[in-house]
Parts: structure tokens; C-alpha cells; sequence
């Protein structure tokens, strides 16, 4: 009879574990779909919220696009910052008939090109650099002559950090003038 009674209570032990595990298998997948559903719901949110911003950012993007053309059809810039715009926030443009063009020539020799030189290379790193040091833009033309007697000669040329000065037999081509130019309006 004891045999019996504990192969019964074996069984009953078992059909009750194998319940409990159903019913915790059951309230666990409820509770992970809980959290699913409600992770997803926070995602949905914070997408339409997302959206919106952009929405937003679009807008702005827009209105500042139709102010550029509105300045633009005026033959203006919009510079809304700028202290003398308009109530649009358009500001004018220099007109052609401002444009100046400064032009001089120079004859660039000595130490201008460096420490023992005679006078300057003709190469354009050398004549861009003497034309910003004369306070100009850019070079527009150069002239260069030939030494009789190189050997005794010297030429300076701007590396782009300093200046090297070379005998004139490794290039004989001396700097005669320089013209510069920069473009400047009022």
C-alpha cells in the first residue's frame, strides 16, 4: 500500500509541477508581449516625434529658400544678420561700376629675395609671393632678362616658407619687372 500511495503522490507531485510550469510559462509570455507592445508603442511615439521635427526643420529650410529668392529677384543677397538689410533682410550687392582695378609694376631685386641676391626667380610661387608683398592679389605679368656672366650672380626664390637663394647658372632667367594686380571695390 505504501508503494502505491507514493506512486500517486509521485503523479500528483508531477501533474502539479508540469501546471505550475504552464501557468509561469503563460504569465511570462504575457508579461514579454506586455513589453513588446509597449516598447513599441515608446518607438512609434518618438518616430512621430521625429517626424515632426523634421517636419519643422523642412518648413524653416522652405521659408528660408523662398526669402533667398525673394532677395534674389531684387538683385540682392539675404543676409538677415546684416546690420544694413532691409525689412525683407536683403542687403545690395556692389554694383560693377565700384570694381577698381589696382595694377603697378615693379623691379624686385636685392634683398626683397632673400640674403645675397640680386634680384628675384620668375617662377610663379616667387612672383605670387612678391605681389602679396606689395600688397596685391595676384601676378599678371613678368619680364626676365639673362646675366652675361651668371657665375657671379645670384637669385632669390620663395619656397613657399622661405627663401633660397641659387647661383644664376642654375637658372639664368633674373627678374627684370613684375606686374600685380588686385581687384578692390568702394
Amino acid at each position: 500500500m505504501k508503494v502505491i500511495t507514493l506512486a500517486i503522490s509521485a503523479i500528483a507531485l508531477s501533474a502539479v509541477s508540469s501546471l505550475a510550469m504552464a501557468q509561469e510559462r503563460a504569465a511570462g509570455g504575457s508579461a514579454d508581449l506586455q513589453m513588446t507592445w509597449t516598447s513599441l508603442k515608446l518607438m512609434a511615439d518618438q518616430a512621430n516625434d521625429n517626424a515632426k521635427i523634421a517636419g519643422i526643420a523642412a518648413n524653416d529650410a522652405r521659408s528660408k529658400a523662398d526669402k533667398v529668392i525673394a532677395c534674389n529677384a531684387k538683385q540682392k543677397l539675404y543676409a538677415p544678420e546684416h546690420p544694413t538689410k532691409d525689412a525683407d533682410g536683403c542687403i545690395a550687392v556692389f554694383e560693377p561700376k565700384d570694381l577698381r582695378i589696382k595694377t603697378a609694376t615693379f623691379s624686385p631685386g636685392g634683398s626683397t629675395c632673400g640674403s645675397g641676391a640680386h634680384t628675384c626667380a620668375v617662377d610663379s610661387t616667387t612672383t605670387a609671393h612678391l605681389c602679396k608683398q606689395f600688397g596685391y592679389a595676384y601676378a599678371t605679368g613678368v619680364s626676365n632678362g639673362k646675366y652675361s656672366s651668371p657665375k657671379n650672380n645670384y637669385i632669390g626664390r620663395w619656397t613657399g616658407s622661405r627663401w633660397q637663394v641659387f647661383n644664376a647658372r642654375e637658372d639664368n632667367r633674373p627678374m627684370n619687372s613684375l606686374t600685380c594686380q588686385a581687384i578692390t571695390w568702394e
